[in-house]
């Protein structure tokens, strides 16, 4: 029998339900289980349809095996190549739920969006590295700018008649302020780093 998918209406062929499988022919053919109008998968095998159907184990993946037939058609006289081409046209033609174009283009698309988290999470992790760099290389701008302040509020001090003096002054309390400020804004970025601190021991 010279069959293409034409010529092989699944829903015409002999058939029976996925849990009697073991009735299957021991002869070379093509075989396809369906639910309803549905393919879901499609096989060949040169010698014998009910050992191809059991060494790819279909019913492994299939859902709901009491709603599946497995619809087949002997093919005694069949070359592996003419198998082979009728089992690539026919999987163009009915595009199986788990073996045709569909659940290939899914997995190659899984495959990518894998890819893709695995290169984003590896961005994230350079970013944060960045941003960590900024961050401590900005705290040290801060040191400076402390220590210019401290070293203006000692001289202004060292200057001055009395505490009360000094504390009167326009920029003293600006300057203990700033001072304050900038060293909270700095412990907060070193804290992940400082390992002397209670909470890093």
């Amino acid at each position: 029998m010279n069959a293409t998918p034409s010529s092989l209406d699944p829903w015409a062929l002999d058939s029976l339900e996925v849990s009697k499988a073991n009735f299957l022919p021991h002869e070379p053919g093509v075989f396809m289980a369906y639910r309803k109008r549905r393919i879901l998968y499609i096989g060949i095998d040169g010698k014998s349809i009910r050992n191809g159907w059991f060494r790819k184990q279909p019913s492994t993946f299939l859902e709901e095996t009491d709603t599946i037939r497995i619809a087949y058609q002997v093919l005694p006289h069949s070359s592996t190549a003419s198998l082979e081409a009728l089992y690539q046209d026919l999987v163009d033609s009915y595009d199986p739920h788990y073996s045709g174009k569909t659940q290939t283009s899914l997995r190659e698309y899984q495959g990518v969006i894998k890819k893709l988290m695995t290169e984003n999470k590896a961005l994230k992790t350079l970013i944060k590295k960045e941003r960590a760099v900024h961050a401590m290389g900005l705290c040290q701008s801060k040191v400076y700018l402390v220590a210019k302040l401290l070293s203006d509020l000692e001289a202004g001090l060292s200057g001055s008649r009395s505490l009360e003096a000094w504390m009167q002054e326009d920029k003293t309390s600006q300057s203990v302020r700033a001072v304050l400020a900038v060293l909270e804004e700095i412990e907060v970025v070193i804290a992940p780093y400082d390992t002397t601190s209670p909470g890093n021991q």
